[in-house]
């Protein structure tokens, strides 16, 4: 084997190494992103961490509102989409319950939830996939 052929096998296992390495990375990077949350209680609301929304996937949201009974409300309730922390969009649920899919652009949301009193517990969460994973 002559010194040049040495030298571009070195070269080519070098390169080898480091894309693996890249790829690693990329894919720690992927595990580090939330993608789901639940919901918290607050002192006077009750609300998610952020979750980051890709281009290929929407916001998943799934809330049910409970009173003191255990029982699914039928108090108006009103949740928050933050989009980087800032109000996104504001909307009125009647019925104690909602799901939905949301398109919004890619960043990082959470959602926080009012009954006007904080009397009522909720549970579910937000998602970011094209399932959603609080039903």
């Amino acid at each position: 084997m002559t010194k040049k052929a040495k030298i571009i096998g070195i070269i080519m296992s070098v390169l080898t190494a480091a894309c693996l390495w890249t790829v690693g990375q990329a894919h720690a990077v992927f595990a580090a992103v939330r993608l789901t949350s639940a919901i918290q209680k607050g002192t006077t609301s009750q609300s998610t961490r952020r979750v980051t929304v890709r281009p290929t996937t929407k916001l998943h949201v799934v809330l049910t509102a409970y009173d003191n009974n255990q029982v699914t409300s039928t108090k108006t309730f009103t949740y928050k989409i933050f989009r980087y922390g800032k109000l996104y969009k504001t909307y009125h649920v009647k019925n104690g319950h909602v799901a939905t899919a949301v398109k919004v652009k890619p960043g990082k949301y959470s959602v926080r939830a009012y009954d006007g009193n904080n009397t009522v517990t909720f549970t579910g969460g937000i998602s970011s996939s094209n399932e959603p994973h609080f039903i």
